[in-house]
């Protein structure tokens, strides 16, 4: 199911971008999962403004899937930083406070604009990174009190936020690690057979002739 999720819109199994794609379906998952929660948990509290932000969120959120699902990947990867960037914001200064740590979330947009973006791409990069850090000063030094959240519950957000950020970079990490060594193994069969017969050329032969003489007994013997 998460593979699915991840390759959603995707058919290229070895594409040269499908490693930012599966981080952009990711930020996309783990984005609307977020906005939801807080739909849920805004409106039980009564707290219908809050609860209405988060939902048009999750609208966005949906929206760009929408975009991955029918091929829009550009479009997709600009608005996930952009419709992020401003919810973290808006929440940070007028909701739930400096002392909540929701801005420390900024930590995850900037490490989706290093490995999304190409290089051609290092224009919007480096703009997305420089509000992201310009943003999460002001939410830092401004040391607003929030309207909705008491101190107890902002101590709950910053322990909730540490963990969205360990967990999106696990993840993340994980993603990239695991393309890695699909594409490490998708060449080396490249490397070793023939793409027409699917037999093992001659490197292959030779490197497994090797390998054999080498676990042979008689080898062992010479050797002692």
């Amino acid at each position: 199911m998460t593979k699915k999720l991840l390759n959603l819109g995707f058919i290229d199994e070895f594409g040269n971008d499908l490693n930012q794609k599966h981080v952009v379906n990711f930020s996309y998952l783990m984005f609307c999962a977020s906005c939801l929660f807080m739909v849920v948990m805004f409106f039980y509290r009564q707290m219908p403004s809050i609860a209405f932000f988060s939902f048009m969120g999750l609208v966005v959120g949906l929206v760009g899937l929408r975009y991955n699902y029918i091929g829009l990947f550009s479009r997709a990867q600009l608005l996930m930083p952009i419709v992020k960037i401003g919810q973290i914001t808006i929440l940070s200064l007028f909701y739930f406070g400096s002392a909540s740590g929701f801005h420390w979330l900024f930590v995850n947009v900037i490490a989706y604009s290093f490995i999304v973006f190409r290089a051609d791409q290092r224009f919007i990069k480096y703009w997305v990174v420089a509000g992201s850090v310009v943003l999460f000063l002001v939410c830092e030094f401004l040391n607003t009190k929030g309207l909705y959240l008491t101190s107890p519950d902002q101590s709950i957000v910053l322990t909730a936020v540490f963990l969205c950020v360990c967990f999106y970079f696990a993840v993340v990490i994980n993603l990239v690690m695991s393309r890695l060594k699909a594409v490490n193994s998708h060449l080396r069969t490249l490397a070793e057979r023939d793409e027409l017969t699917g037999l093992s050329n001659r490197r292959k032969v030779l490197a497994d002739a090797v390998n054999i003489f080498a676990d042979s007994p008689c080898v062992r013997i010479v050797v002692a």
